[in-house]
């Protein structure tokens, strides 16, 4: 029942769509979404904007903006001089990471473009990326004192990732992340 109502599905998705492929070459996407990742104590969703170009039917490059934060508490002793003090401390990471993007599309491999009914709404790709992570940490002390820094990173991200064209062109969109962090962001777009 649930292949059939699939199938069902992606006949009707497909009867809406008016291109050969759902995302091809010169077309731009601007996705934005929500990242979740399992850092830390107190996760909080944060965001991702994404703009790809299409090269070719295959092949993208664009850009990513990503800002998540998270933070967490660490409870435990030290020795000061030559006595144990129990320490209390809250810390709160901010992570800002552009990166540069490289994405490969298989629906636009010559032997598939034409033979694949779900190459019209649907676009699923892979994304090597790299760039910089900036990570604004600061440390908030039990009892008093306060102290921050902030540090720079090179990052590198592998993404599998799909879009689906429910219409022409408004899609859904997911990715997940590999590499420097792991993250699932789920989002919408729009094609232009």
């Amino acid at each position: 029942m649930k292949k059939m109502l699939f199938v069902l599905f992606l006949v009707a998705t497909v009867a809406f769509a008016q291109r050969e492929l759902a995302f091809g070459q010169g077309d731009n996407a601007f996705n934005a979404g929500l990242t979740l990742n399992g850092l830390g104590d107190d996760v909080r969703p944060g965001i991702a904007l994404v703009y790809d170009r299409m090269l070719s039917d295959m092949f993208s490059v664009g850009a990513e903006l990503s800002l998540y934060q998270h933070s967490y508490n660490i409870v435990g002793t030290r020795l000061v001089g030559d006595q144990y003090q129990v320490v209390d401390v809250n810390y709160k990471h901010t992570y800002v990471t552009p990166l540069f993007r490289v994405g490969f599309h298989p629906f636009g491999i010559p032997a598939l473009k034409g033979d694949v009914t779900a190459a019209t709404v649907l676009d699923p790709y892979v994304v090597v990326g790299t760039g910089f992570r900036i990570n604004n940490q600061s440390e908030e002390y039990r009892g008093g004192g306060k102290k921050s820094n902030t540090e720079t990173s090179f990052v590198y991200d592998f993404k599998p990732g799909i879009r689906w064209f429910f219409t022409p062109r408004i899609n859904l969109w997911a990715e997940g992340g590999f590499g420097s962090y792991s993250a699932i962001t789920l989002g919408a777009g729009v094609r232009f």
